[in-house]
């Protein structure tokens, strides 16, 4: 029992153990995945300003060297006059589009359309709050119904220290996206938000896959969304898969990167979010990457595991031989090697057991000690390895008549000791009488007949053992001196 409650203890501590250091490779995984993820948003952020950078240096570029010193911007705000301005920057224009920029306008302070470069004919209407912004810093995402998911740039034009017209300048995201993918050779999208679209108006944009709550331009759908890749999947179909996760992710207006796993590869969705100039949510830029690392950390938890799992069960191999090992020592160390009967070393702590539980049941221990009639003529006789048959078989003979809660020991040479717990005098009288009985009529081969003396006392409560050893032993000897094979009881 002692032996299987350590087997069992060992065996539930070092599943602790192992699921306690499962849990923190888990917690190390999920850490290393998160900061590659949050690499990935800061990677996209990156790349979005590598190539916004460069549409801010054109149009920097030309609005200092085109705009800002020409000499027709003074009819600007006279609108007898926009036909000059008109063919002095169409040629401009036509040049800016070429190189990614959507709208070229000129407003009023107060956000009057003065001209539009690209639609003559239509001026004189509001088309952005932006106007109204004091510091005129550029580069603002606007959030005009014209204007659409575009980044935005706003250039004022002074004349005599007046602010007279401003001048707009936008590039799609779409183109922005376009630009990306050339760069970077991965796959970008931009969707809007619905509260941004006025839906009658803007026909060109479709409910986008991720979400209801998001639109996208239709062009994108049809030549990037539905455009089979070389992995032999679309855009789209990662985006109807990764819906009902992506869904959430979006309604909480944060940037974040989610890995999704097609067809056996990982793809990593990675959504950066686009605020406008007074910090409004207004959609997400996205790219999709096929990713070999993002695996990595599964793989390494596995193997991790794996590892971990061998060692724990090499280690619990290692303790379980220690342990038989020292069970196996402690056994031989108080068990006696010819007839693996306890030897006397183990008395001490037998006896101090058993007296315990008689004081706290008020129950009586008798004590036999018997030992083998002319053993020593045995040995004469039939030689020392019958000798030890004899032993080794009324060891056995003894242990099958007493009980399984009785003890029997090797006392010494020939001589055995026999505790009874919760036996008084009378029965055990009876025990040793029965004992003697099942020896005698025993037939030891090629031996014949053999018998033993008994001597039988009862431990008083309190005194020391050898005391009652010492009674056994001399009513052993009353037995010898009698005539032998016979029981002699000793009284206190």
């Amino acid at each position: 029992m002692k032996k299987n409650k350590e087997k069992i203890a060992l065996i539930i501590g070092n599943i602790i153990i192992y699921l306690a250091l499962i849990f923190l490779l888990y917690l190390d995984k999920k850490n290393k995945e998160n900061i590659y993820l949050n690499d990935k948003i800061n990677q996209l952020k990156s790349e979005f300003l590598i190539t916004k950078r460069t549409y801010d240096k054109a149009s920097e570029l030309f609005y200092n060297t085109r705009i800002k010193n020409s000499s027709v911007i003074k009819y600007c705000g006279d609108f007898s006059k926009r036909s000059a301005i008109l063919n002095t920057f169409y040629d401009d224009y036509r040049f800016l589009r070429k190189i990614g920029f959507d709208r070229f306008i000129f407003t009023l302070p107060d956000g009057t359309v003065y001209l539009r470069m690209h639609n003559f004919d239509r001026y004189g209407d509001k088309i952005s709050e932006i106007a109204e912004i004091a510091n005129y810093e550029n580069n603002y995402l606007s959030i005009d119904k014209n204007l659409l998911d575009s980044l935005v740039y706003l250039y004022p034009i002074f004349l005599n220290n007046k602010r007279v017209c401003d001048v707009y300048l936008n590039v799609p995201f779409y183109k922005i996206s376009d630009d990306l993918a050339n760069t970077f050779n991965k796959s970008y999208l931009f969707i809007i938000k619905k509260d941004f679209l006025n839906l009658k108006e803007n026909k060109g944009y479709i409910q986008s896959d991720l979400s209801p709550d998001y639109f996208v331009e239709s062009k994108f759908y049809n030549q990037i969304l539905k455009t089979k890749n070389n992995d032999s999947f679309s855009l789209s179909e990662i985006n109807k898969k990764a819906k009902k996760e992506i869904d959430k992710k979006l309604r909480e207006e944060v940037s974040f990167s989610y890995p999704i796993d097609i067809n056996g590869n990982t793809i990593l969705m990675t959504f950066m979010l686009i605020k406008s100039f007074n910090n409004i949510s207004i959609g997400y830029l996205i790219s999709y990457e096929a990713d070999t690392t993002f695996k990595v950390f599964s793989k390494s938890f596995y193997i991790m595991i794996s590892s971990l799992l061998f060692i724990m069960i090499i280690i619990n191999i290692f303790i379980i031989n220690i342990i038989k090992l020292k069970n196996v020592a402690e056994k031989k160390a108080i068990t006696d090697k010819l007839t693996g009967l306890f030897n006397r070393s183990i008395i001490d702590t037998l006896i101090q057991v058993e007296i315990e539980r008689a004081k706290r049941n008020n129950k009586p221990i008798s004590i036999l000690l018997f030992d083998i009639d002319h053993f020593k003529k045995i040995n004469d006789t039939y030689g020392h390895d019958k000798g030890d048959y004899a032993l080794k078989t009324i060891a056995e003979i003894a242990r099958r008549t007493l009980r399984k809660s009785d003890y029997v020991l090797r006392w010494g040479g020939e001589e055995f000791l026999a505790i009874l717990p919760e036996t008084d005098l009378d029965g055990a009288t009876k025990v040793a009488e029965k004992i003697r009985s099942n020896i005698e009529n025993y037939n030891f081969k090629d031996i014949g007949r053999v018998t033993v003396s008994i001597g039988v006392t009862m431990l008083k409560i309190g005194e020391p053992l050898d005391n009652a050893i010492k009674r056994a032993d001399e009513a052993l000897y009353a037995a010898k001196n009698k005539g032998r094979n016979r029981v002699e009881v000793s009284y206190y």
